[in-house]
């Protein structure tokens, strides 16, 4: 086996390989090792128990040795349990495919970006945990398109089995402002490009202190994605800058009787109320008025 060759334990499981499991026991891979040993005592091949204790006689990991060990006990009962049976001829089983497994290799076939994001949507809703290790391994892969990259994410928070990295898109969403701050500087530090999207939201953050540091986390992550998504910001800013203040003048339809109409200055002087007059003053100005037309007629 090469040592740059690193096989799949879920699906060699998946699929009853347990030929592949055995030789997975001699992986370079402390890690592989042991998940070859927790899957073979997961299904109970107790053919296996010869190629677990060579395996476990050269074996230096602590942890790959705790499972050689576990699977050696577990195999060997249900190998005496075995023994014990009477011998008859036992029809075999044909593995049939979960919808998991199933979306699984779908996922690992497809290259088109949208099936895939609708593939991964379809794996976390599902929420069965075989789908974790593909999902962390399209994550991890720096070569995804950024959308694949999120939405395995986001599959991954459904699994609640998410990485460090992963968790912080949660706390992102989560509704203390400190949590959201701490997490989009944490995200700029790594600069996280899948997450590039997500920052752009906190853009608009009803917190100003969130909205700085998803600024700052964008512009120190410095992918031509985040310049963009800067340059929206900063282009929305200027057009509320340049947007005319309203007035509180009324507005009137063209056609309504209501309409204002705009009295010339004397006018509006006239027509302002005024206090009620003397009756004395009126006697004295009709009296005036009519001396004033004898007089005319003299």
């Amino acid at each position: 086996m090469s040592d740059n060759f690193k096989p799949t334990i879920w699906r060699l499981q998946a699929h009853f390989n347990t030929q592949g499991l055995v030789e997975a026991l001699q992986h370079p891979d402390a890690g592989i090792r042991k998940r070859a040993a927790a899957a073979l005592r997961a299904l109970g091949v107790h053919q296996a128990i010869p190629a677990l204790e060579a395996a476990l006689d050269i074996e230096d990991d602590p942890e790959a040795r705790s499972n050689m060990v576990s699977a050696l006990a577990t195999l060997k009962q249900e190998q005496e349990r075995h023994q014990t049976l009477p011998s008859q001829d036992l029809p075999l089983i044909k593995h049939e495919p979960t919808e998991a497994e199933k979306l699984i290799d779908q996922l690992k076939a497809s290259r088109d970006v949208d099936e895939i994001i609708t593939i991964i949507q379809k794996l976390g809703a599902l929420r069965d945990k075989i789908a974790v290790e593909p999902l962390i391994i399209l994550f991890n892969n720096a070569t995804s398109p950024i959308k694949i990259r999120l939405e395995a994410a986001q599959a991954l928070l459904q699994l609640e089995s998410a990485p460090i990295e992963v968790a912080l898109l949660g706390a992102l969403q989560s509704p203390e402002w400190q949590a959201r701050r701490n997490a989009a500087a944490i995200l700029g530090q790594l600069k996280a490009t899948w997450a590039i999207e997500p920052l752009s939201r906190a853009l608009s953050d009803p917190n100003n202190q969130v909205r700085r540091m998803a600024y700052a986390a964008l512009k120190f992550i410095g992918t031509k994605e985040a310049t963009q998504a800067l340059n929206a910001v900063k282009k929305r800013r200027t057009q509320q800058m340049n947007k005319p203040a309203p007035t509180n003048k009324p507005q009137y339809a063209p056609n309504d009787e209501t309409q204002k109409i705009e009295w010339p200055k004397r006018m509006r002087q006239s027509l302002a109320p005024t206090k009620p007059l003397d009756p004395d003053v009126v006697d004295k100005h009709e009296r005036q008025q009519r001396d004033q037309d004898q007089n005319k007629d003299e």
